[in-house]
């Protein structure tokens, strides 16, 4: 059986947030499991011309990015950081793919 897989588009400035690390020096660290990390780090630009990359993930990968651009866009935001709108849309993106694949993201 081959194992199943939902695709994700995610904005490029939220997938470098995401791989690049923390936001800030505090105690609350966002952080993808190290499976997610590898599969984002895979994911690749998109052929439209966009500012997307095109991911395929498992769902437990789908399910942890779209906790983490919730979380990532709420911090952003409160601290005023740039980058907020960008995660907002991946986690969208994560909930629109979750649903499609018949998974209630919440």
């Amino acid at each position: 059986m081959a194992s199943r897989t939902i695709h994700i588009p995610i904005p490029t400035k939220a997938r470098d947030l995401a791989l690049r690390g923390p936001f800030h020096d505090g105690p609350e660290q966002l952080s993808l499991l190290p499976d997610t990390r590898a599969a984002l780090e895979h994911a690749t630009l998109s052929p439209l011309g966009v500012p997307f990359v095109d991911g395929d993930f498992s769902p437990e990968q789908a399910r942890d990015l779209f906790d983490y651009f919730r979380s990532a866009a709420d911090m952003l935001t409160t601290l005023g950081k740039d980058g907020a709108v960008e995660c907002a849309q991946a986690y969208d993106n994560a909930g629109h793919a979750l649903r499609m694949a018949g998974i209630p993201p919440v």
